[in-house]
């Protein structure tokens, strides 16, 4: 008999993805907005010097983080399955209490870290801001972490697109008064307001009473999360040294910033890649648990077709529009910005395939496995980038960083690939589907013609998708009988 979504873990998930997906694309007019004003007031050097700043914050928030986001994901779901609600408490509110001690010693080196190694660069008070942000990140963290595990993927999601619109206004207004240091302060501002926001959506959860360390409570966690903790530093490691490692190899601060803005697309469209297939760890560890395992490769094909079909529109969009919008928004001065941003987006398709990997490696507690992915990517993005950066600047980051990325794939298409190749199939065939992109790209022009050839693909695109049946009228009732909460 034929599976139907329309269960009411069906409907759950349907609805978290859509709302989730919903808030991504959401924050898009505000990064349209951020990457108009900001690189155009700031100038190329000084927006570069300001987002090699802001890749430190970051860097050094991943590594205070020892996988909070994962093991609630994880463990959680089970402990709400069983009712054990005492249980939860305890664990969010102790685990809040071991990342207070952490952060607040790891902010200290680090504030000695940044001074000895760039204290004839910047002044003393960036470096104390840099330091207390990344103690107030790693705390909001410890409550939108709850969120996720609680399966709450709507107000877990909330964070991203009220985080841009306030770091768009308070950029632009205190770099206008203060300068850099105006900008990074505005990055500091932003981050207090998502930990309250995060603290008054959890705040039934967190009891005083509990605010101790119980290591031998912690431990079965922090052992299962240690392996996914070292992963989540390397893969913010692997998005964020780009601007690190253009610096030190060319000294360019322009050219950081030619990277970073394109860096920053692909990472907002990424997010909606990630953030959706992430959402599918609380229902998949439920369906494992209740055995209902068949189930996690149905999901599993749906999502990874509809997330390429979706980046298929993203990639091909900004491929026919992407150079006349960044010259209108940005100006002539941030030109070499497009092609960065081409190669990068093309990582997209096999970054979805990596992160169903990412999820069966939570799901199934196997995090060694994409560790081991990451470290192979992370080793692919260096030599590439040492051999590339020097010559080709900033576009040579961006093609170590695509190449990097097809590397982690495959890695983790190896590991799982008794439970990726339906995936794969349906996955490639989707993007087959669009090759036909490659001779539209030889007409482009003026911008009219480009929005024309935009629109042509796409009409033509679904076309080839209901002609192959790979998109359907029933799969889409069923997807907006589960919006509706239809039985």
């Amino acid at each position: 008999m034929k599976e139907s979504i329309t269960t009411r873990e069906a409907t759950i998930t349907t609805r978290n993805i859509s709302g989730v997906l919903l808030l991504r694309v959401a924050q898009v007019p505000f990064l349209a907005l951020y990457v108009m004003l900001v690189p155009r007031i700031m100038g190329p050097e000084i927006y570069g010097e300001f987002a090699f700043l802001i890749s430190i914050i970051t860097i050094a928030s991943s590594l205070v983080n020892i996988g909070i986001g994962d093991i609630y994901g994880r463990f959680i779901p089970e402990l709400e399955a069983r009712n054990e609600w005492r249980s939860i408490n305890i664990l969010f509110t102790n685990m809040f209490a071991l990342k207070t001690i952490i952060t607040v010693t790891v902010t200290v080196v680090l504030f000695l870290m940044l001074n000895l190694a760039y204290g004839n660069r910047f002044l003393l008070g960036y470096f104390m801001l840099i330091a207390i942000t990344v103690m107030i990140i790693d705390w909001e963290s410890v409550f939108y972490s709850l969120l996720f595990g609680l399966n709450k993927l709507v107000k877990f999601s909330l964070r991203e697109p009220i985080r841009r619109m306030l770091s768009l206004a308070l950029v632009l207004i205190l770099f206008h008064y203060y300068g850099l240091f105006g900008a990074i302060g505005a990055t500091f501002l932003v981050e207090i307001s998502m930990l309250v926001l995060g603290f008054f959506l959890t705040r039934n959860y967190f009891h005083f009473k509990d605010f101790s360390v119980n290591l031998s409570l912690l431990m079965p966690y922090l052992k299962f999360g240690f392996i996914l903790y070292v992963s989540g530093f390397l893969l913010i490691f692997w998005q964020r040294f780009g601007n690190i490692l253009i610096d030190f190899l060319t000294k360019n601060s322009g050219e950081i910033a030619f990277f970073d803005i394109a860096n920053n697309i692909f990472l907002i469209f990424m997010s909606m890649t990630l953030i959706t297939i992430n959402s599918l760890i609380p229902m998949f560890t439920k369906f494992l648990i209740t055995a209902k395992e068949y189930k996690i490769a149905i999901w599993s094909n749906r999502v990874i077709k509809y997330m390429v079909i979706l980046n298929m529109i993203f990639f091909s969009a900004f491929v026919f529009v992407g150079s006349d919008i960044i010259l209108l928004l940005i100006g002539s001065d941030y030109a070499e910005v497009f092609p960065n941003a081409v190669v990068l987006l093309f990582c997209l398709f096999p970054m979805t395939f990596a992160q169903i990997g990412f999820v069966y490696s939570v799901v199934y507690k196997k995090p060694q496995r994409y560790l081991q992915a990451l470290c192979f990517a992370i080793v692919t993005f260096l030599l590439f980038s040492i051999f590339l950066i020097p010559n080709y600047l900033s576009l040579g980051c961006s093609i170590a960083t695509c190449a990097s990325c097809f590397a982690f794939a495959l890695v983790l298409i190896y590991h799982f690939r008794d439970k990726l190749l339906t995936c794969l199939k349906e996955g490639f065939t989707v993007i087959t589907l669009g090759c036909f992109i490659v001779p539209l790209i030889f007409f482009k022009g003026q911008l009219t013609t480009n929005f024309l050839l935009m629109f042509t693909f796409i009409f033509a695109y679904f076309l080839a998708l209901f002609a192959t049946r790979k998109l359907r009228a029933e799969e889409i009732k069923e997807i907006f009988s589960s919006l509706r909460g239809d039985t």
